[in-house]
């Protein structure tokens, strides 16, 4: 039985730098998300509550 078309045919450089260069993007947020959201300060009470 052989493979389908889809893995048969060469891909192309460009689209394969691409999905790794996204994944590194997505990576790099999620390192940002985490040590922004880990290391944030509380939120006083009064700064929630006090009219500004």
């Amino acid at each position: 039985m052989s493979a389908p078309a889809w893995v048969r045919e060469r891909t192309s450089p460009w689209v394969v730098a691409i999905i790794i260069g996204f994944a590194l993007m997505l990576l790099a947020n999620g390192v940002f998300i985490y040590v922004a959201v880990s290391g944030a300060d509380r939120v006083v009470a009064s700064y929630r509550v006090e009219p500004r």
